[in-house]
């Protein structure tokens, strides 16, 4: 949502305004659904940087009043930086430590119990739980701005905040017994194993949230077949302009 921290790293540099009248465009020629997503752990972004974003997306349900087909994320680049990405490659002219290169690094760190020491970077302006900790804090924020725009069902928001705070419970457990002796930790773990796999495959936002509007009998034929009518038409309007160029000639 900074216009900063886009250009920074590279990605939609162009300003919010530009943003904001393509999305007016979508909603007025009928797009049926806008996933707007939004990143915390980013070089130059800060935690209050990170957890604004909520801020920007009451900003947008404002100036769209009563819409709501715009649908709001947030999450971290998880689990890795993608080795072989110029970021992987110089990570610190990119503004990130990496914390595993090798393969058999990345294959230890995903035998972690939770998705903090899984995470294989921080940043200039991050540390590794300070990027945790804004996620998780974002992600509350959201579900109380989606509960209060009617964007979420109250039992949605219900099960989702449960979810999230019961995540970061775990995971600050999971802190102090990765402070423990090898042997005890393992003792430890076992006692909360459970809950550790529970709320590894919990999600921060609704399944449903992720699903998108298709037409009654859509399918793979029909997207192929649009696919080629558009190909066929690019196809057809490139013909035109060689045989207009060649009768020029």
């Amino acid at each position: 949502h900074l216009e900063r921290i886009r250009r920074v790293n590279g990605k939609m540099a162009v300003s919010n305004e530009k943003i904001e009248q393509t999305i007016e465009s979508a909603l007025r020629n009928g797009c049926r659904k806008i996933d707007l997503f939004f990143m915390t752990g980013l070089p130059k972004q800060n935690y209050d940087d990170a957890v604004a974003c909520v801020e920007y997306c009451r900003y947008l349900l404002e100036k769209f009043p009563g819409e709501n087909r715009l649908n709001f994320f947030v999450a971290p680049l998880a689990p890795f930086l993608d080795p072989g990405s110029p970021a992987f490659e110089n990570p610190e002219k990119y503004g990130y430590k990496l914390f595993h290169r090798t393969l058999e690094e990345h294959r230890r760190a995903l035998t972690m119990p939770s998705w903090k020491y899984i995470l294989n970077y921080e940043t200039d302006s991050m540390s590794r739980n300070e990027i945790v900790e804004a996620t998780y804090e974002s992600a509350l924020r959201l579900n109380l701005l989606k509960r209060e725009y009617n964007l979420i069902t109250e039992a949605d928001f219900m099960t989702l905040d449960y979810r999230i705070k019961t995540a970061r419970n775990i995971l600050r457990k999971i802190d102090e017994i990765m402070k423990l002796p090898e042997p005890q930790q393992n003792l430890k773990f076992q006692l909360i194993r459970k809950k550790i796999e529970d709320v590894n495959k919990a999600s921060i936002c609704g399944e449903e949230e992720l699903s998108w509007p298709i037409r009654k009998g859509a399918d793979y034929y029909s997207v192929a077949k649009v696919l080629l009518e558009l190909f066929f038409q690019e196809w057809s309007l490139l013909f035109n302009k060689i045989k207009l160029s060649l009768m020029k000639r």
